[in-house]
């Protein structure tokens, strides 16, 4: 508590300070001392004083913050001035005096702090510093002639202890506990509470706590306190509670407590002492609690406690006070008017035969309401009839009682008990084997009965026990633990419970009896106002025992929980079939002779696996309900059972339906836990009963939840944890709209709730508050998981598997605890994140969890969560144990982030900007390479796309097999005179050598152009290209060509053939001379060697001089054609004049090469 305290703020406010020397004598400045007042926190102190020279005053403020003893702040308000080394406040009454010392340094205003018992502090305004200040510090100021002081006058906090204030400054609790401390040290006088235990402090002065007026507790305990003086308690006129337990005190003198007239509580056990002195509390009247236990008495004399009249409780538990004539005189309690709780037990280890209860000193005590004694099977003595207000006795051998009946208590045991309030009776673990049949007949008033742990007197000793309690008021049975666990099983039997028809019993408790079988008729013998049974630990088998519950027209509560734990000695065989369970034990060893079996009230038929239900008490209908075939689990369950290992002999779903199961119609609360019933749960409806709030049905080692479960209309709490179920219906939970506490945890379902997308699973849970999904292997949780939860206060899903956490929260306004613990999150989305600010804007006191993930990244992509977590830390809790990792490995604590993320930030900056320019310079690359590449291959392409054009028939172009004309010409069509010569000249004269051609200007359609001329050179036979230096500015010729060569390769022949007008007077003289027969002429040309041109009767000067004119000519073609035609330069053909030798020999190129 103390590491609590907040931090306490002090105000001191100064006004009218002369700052250059002390305030001058003639000023009218007297001031009388005033205190600080402690009404409010912070708080401010003022000195009206008024000055006439302003610019030598100024106002400010000095505030001191504090922890415990750490001063945490100190700043000023306003700047101000003084000489340096000037004293502002002082003290020197005491050695431990504070001084606040103001010094101006390069116009920066320093402060020091500093005590004879602390070290010097230094500090500058405005600044914040750290040292040590006592909390409990007060400050007075004044105002004088000789100056303005302001004084710290300090109750320091004992050295190593730890002090807590209250109301100001005022030190109120001071804990010196376990200190090692050997001696007291001294305390401050407004200490109301003193915690000293667990030191080695032997002696207590006088003077310890003499200045303690205002003290009401204190704790001595667990010293070395061997002895009192009659003073040591002097001053302590308000202490209530005394604590002086475990140390090593053996008497008192009488007037050692004389000063506590207030007393309350006090605490003298576990010391050494032997015996009381007579009127020891007699100065003790307020005293209500005294606690002498674990000591050394041996003796009780009369008006031992004389003065307690106040008195309510009293224990003189485990120490040497013999239940023996003697050990405890008539009037040992006389006086003790108040008391109600006597504790006597622990004192008699043993049976001696002169054992008696000391009833004749209890019998002054008639207000006695609880007695606690050890029991003996010895006659309660006639005093007892004295005590008529006892509604509690306790014989229970405990661990501190003895208690040990046998079989020899007295059936008069309870005769002498005349009390008239309900009486609560506890014998446990007193060791009974029989019980007397009258024990009990002599308590019609009994209201509770404890039998628990007396593990051998068997169920049938208890039935002949209870025939005592018939007619009884007998509210509260517990007979758990009355078969000794070694034993293989027991039963309880139609008669068992036949005493018990006509009490008024409501709780019954049958615990960790071996119980294997429940006859039907004992539970009918109950009577009709029992309200809760508890069967948890046992061993039953048989489903027919259970049902008979339902008879139970006021049962409230069941609990047959963890069932079928056999110890050792037996074999178990399951057979789970067509959804009841049936366990067959065979027994290796003989039944003990006292083990009594009857099964006579249910009989059981096995037939192919079935359980048959024959309960003669039992309706029809609820017969025919569990007799009826129904399937062990629903279509949803039915593929999932072999795929864990499940056998298909063990499961079967030879029918389907919804098994209904009848529970008793007031019933609220059912535990059926670790019961091992591993089968499916099918398509239940619960009937007869539409109360049912509490059901668990954990740890059953069930492996599919099918449903939907009906007929829980108030169902509040459901437990379906630790049973490693793998699937779950998302229509499971349908009909349970008023659940609030779902309990998932220890299941494999990960995987179904990853599967279903929609958040089906927990849509109808409108009424949720709580669910628990820890330990599920979930990898992934639907958006829409909790979208229809709103109610939700605390979702758990911490030992998962979670990388990242999607699901939405923006209508889990109420949530209170989102626990992501333990899990492997690498970050929070944004989206996330203000969804976790918005909730804790509207709920103050949501947390978020998430210790244990190791895996958060310090990346850019985590850098909004990074930045939230820093800047809202109260939504976080154990928010200092948060890291991240950083890409090299290393990690990034809570305290380092807010150094790193700046860092962060800036490369977060950089990176997007260092990738935009990559992308952009790859797309440039890309782009440029792209270009580049369809400048160089166009031709190609082009090529390819119109012939795979005509191969699969696309438009209406249609290239053929075979030529459709010899030749076709290009030239260019711009050139006014190679339009009259090829017009003129050369279409006449290849029509007349009967060679057919093709001319775009003529034989073209309209339209493009571009398939026409891909059409023509490849269905002609040859294209002659006329060359002239700007047929190729015309893309349209540099198409034709184009085609051409890649046709030529495609073909993997001449298709091409170049003709060269090298002269312009050849151009003149063709237009002069068109008519011209090409007869006259007699020569032919004749093929040339590779590298020179065909040329006809020219002199090898003049064809060297042609040669050069065509290579200058096609240097300024494009490089494609021009390199090409380099390469084919033996092809060309070189026009000079119109004679018959060129004509001839162009038709034999054209045709008979085509041929």
């Amino acid at each position: 508590m103390p590491s609590q305290i907040r931090l306490s703020t002090i105000l001191l406010c100064f006004t009218c300070l002369h700052l250059h020397g002390y305030v001058s004598p003639t000023a009218d400045n007297r001031r009388d001392f005033s205190e600080l007042s402690r009404k409010s926190n912070p708080m401010s102190f003022e000195n009206h004083e008024e000055s006439t020279n302003a610019a030598d005053n100024a106002r400010f403020h000095i505030e001191l913050r504090s922890k415990g003893n750490q001063l945490l702040g100190f700043r000023t308000k306003q700047e101000i001035s003084a000489k340096k080394g000037q004293l502002l406040t002082t003290r020197k009454r005491n050695k431990s005096n504070f001084s606040l010392k103001h010094s101006e340094h390069q116009q920066h205003h320093n402060f020091s702090l500093s005590s004879k018992n602390s070290n010097k502090m230094e500090f500058k305004s405005r600044q914040v510093m750290y040292g040590t200040l006592d909390p409990s510090t007060t400050l007075k100021h004044t105002s004088s002639r000789q100056g303005v002081r302001t004084a710290f006058s300090a109750t320091a906090c004992p050295t190593s202890c730890h002090c807590e204030t209250k109301l100001g400054t005022t030190i109120s609790v001071v804990d010196c506990s376990s200190k090692m401390l050997i001696k007291i040290p001294k305390l401050p006088a407004s200490a109301k509470e003193i915690w000293l235990q667990n030191n080695l402090i032997q002696v207590i002065p006088c003077t310890a706590f003499q200045q303690l007026t205002k003290l009401r507790i204190l704790d001595l305990s667990m010293n070395r306190i061997q002895m009192l003086h009659n003073c040591s308690f002097d001053g302590l006129t308000m202490l209530e509670q005394l604590f002086l337990s475990q140390n090593q005190l053996s008497s008192f003198s009488v007037d050692v407590f004389r000063s506590l007239q207030k007393m309350l509580v006090l605490d003298l056990s576990q010391n050494m002492l032997k015996s009381l002195e007579l009127d020891l509390f007699t100065h003790l009247g307020t005293l209500t609690r005294l606690d002498l236990g674990k000591n050394w008495l041996t003796k009780i004399q009369n008006n031992t406690f004389h003065g307690l009249s106040s008195l309510v409780f009293l224990s003189l538990r485990e120490n040497k006070l013999h239940y023996l004539p003697g050990t405890f005189e008539i009037r040992a309690f006389q006086g003790l008017t108040s008391l109600e709780s006597l504790h006597l037990e622990g004192n008699q280890p043993d049976f001696p035969a002169n054992f008696t209860y000391p009833d004749q000193a209890l019998s002054y005590i008639t207000t006695l309401r609880r007695l606690w004694l050890d029991g003996y099977p010895r006659s309660l003595g006639p005093g007892f009839v004295s005590l008529t207000q006892l509604s509690h006795l306790s014989f229970s051998g405990n661990g501190v009682s003895h208690c040990s009946m046998g079989s020899k208590i007295p059936p008069d045991f309870f005769n002498n008990l005349s009390s008239k309030q309900p009486l609560h009776i506890n014998m446990s673990e007193c060791s009974f084997h029989t019980i007397p049949p009258a024990l009990f007949k002599s308590l019609p008033n009994i209201y509770s009965l404890d039998l628990s742990l007396n593990d051998y007197l068997l169920i049938d000793g208890f039935e002949k026990a209870s025939e005592g309690l018939q007619n009884s008021t007998l509210t509260v049975l517990n007979i758990s633990d009355i078969v000794n666990p070694w034993m293989i099983y027991s039963e309880i039997k139609n008669t068992t419970f036949r005493y018990l028809k006509h009490t008024s019993l409501k709780v019954l408790m049958v615990k960790d009896c071996s119980l294997i079988n429940i006859a039907p008729k004992a539970i009918l013998d109950l009577p009709q106002s029992v309200e809760f049974i508890n069967f948890r630990g046992n061993k039953i088998i048989d489903a027919a025992s259970l049902l008979t519950l339902t008879k139970l027209i006021n049962l409230r509560g069941a609990i047959v929980s963890k069932q079928l734990h056999y110890a050792r000695g037996k074999n178990q065989v399951r057979d789970y079939h067509r959804g009841l369970l049936s366990w067959h034990i065979r027994e290796q060893t003989v039944r003990p002779s006292h083990v009594r079996t009857n099964t006579s009230g249910t009989q059981r038929k096995l037939h192919q696996g079935q359980l048959i239900v024959r309960n003669p008490h039992l309706s029809m209908k609820i017969q025919d309900t569990f007799n009826h075939k129904l399937t062990i689990g629903s279509n949803f369950c039915g593929d999932s059972v072999n795929s864990i290992g499940g056998s298909p002999n063990t499961f079967q779903n030879d029918f389907t339906g919804t098994l209904p199961i009848p529970l008793p119609h007031k019933l609220e609360m059912l535990d059926v836990s670790d019961i091992k019933a591993s089968y499916n749960i099918p398509q239940v409806q619960i009937i007869n009963n539409k109360v049912l709030k509490y059901l668990d049905f954990s740890s059953n080692g069930i492996k599919c939840f099918g449903g939907p479960v009906s007929g829980l209309p108030a169902l509040h709490y459901l437990d379906l944890s630790r049973n490693w179920c793998f699937k779950v219906n998302p229509l499971f939970f349908s009909h349970m709209s008023s659940l609030k506490t779902l309990l998932l945890y220890k299941n494999i379902l990960g995987q179904s709730l990853a599967e279903d997308e929609d958040g089906v699973t927990f849509s109808a849970l409108t009424s949720l508050e709580s669910i628990d999904l820890s330990d599920n292997t979930i990898k992934d949780l639907s958006q829409f998981a909790f979208q229809h939860n709103v109610n939700l206060r605390m979702v758990s899903l911490s030992n998962n598997a979670l990388s990242q956490f999607h699901s939405s929260l923006i209508s889990n306004t109420k949530l209170e605890l989102l626990d992501l613990s333990y899990n492997v999150l690498t970050g929070i989305s944004e989206t996330t994140c203000n969804q976790l600010l918005d909730i804790k804007r509207r709920n103050s006191n949501f947390l978020v969890r998430l210790a244990g993930n190791h895996r958060f990244l310090c990346d850019c992509d985590n850098i909004f969560f990074l930045n939230f977590i820093l800047g809202n830390p109260e939504i976080f809790e154990d928010v200092r144990t948060f890291q991240c990792r950083v890409s090299n490995g290393s990690s990034v604590t809570y305290d380092q982030l807010a150094r790193f993320l700046p860092q962060l930030g800036d490369q977060c900056v950089a990176q997007p900007i260092f990738i935009a320019v990559l992308i952009a310079f790859f797309l440039l690359v890309s782009s440029l390479s792209v270009c580049a590449l369809y400048h160089f291959k166009r031709w190609q392409w082009k090529y390819l796309y119109y012939v795979g054009k005509s191969r699969l028939h696309i438009g209406s172009m249609n290239f053929t097999n075979r030529p459709v004309a010899h030749a076709f010409i290009t030239y260019d069509q711009e050139n006014r005179k190679m339009r009259n010569i090829m017009r003129n000249l050369f279409l006449p004269r290849l029509q007349h050598l009967g060679v057919t051609i093709v001319l775009g200007e003529i034989d073209f359609n309209p339209g493009p152009k571009a398939p026409s001329i891909a059409g023509a050179v490849t269905n002609t036979g040859k294209t002659l290209v006329f060359l002239s230096p700007d047929i190729f500015r015309d893309h349209y010729r540099q198409l034709e060509v184009n085609m051409a060569i890649l046709h030529e390769l495609h073909l993997r022949k001449p298709v091409l053939i170049p003709v060269l007008m090298l002269r312009e007077e050849a151009l003149n003289c063709l237009a002069n001379d068109q008519q011209a027969s090409p007869a006259a002429a007699d020569t032919r040309n004749r093929r040339l060697a590779p590298g020179q041109l065909r040329a006809h009767h020219r002199p090898s000067t003049r064809r060297l001089d042609d040669f050069t004119r065509f290579l200058r000519l096609i240097r300024h073609y494009p490089p494609e054609i021009s390199t090409f035609l380099k390469g084919q330069i033996h092809r060309c053909l070189v026009y000079t004049e119109d004679n018959a030798s060129f004509w001839q020999h162009l038709k034999s190129i054209i045709v008979d090469e085509e041929k």
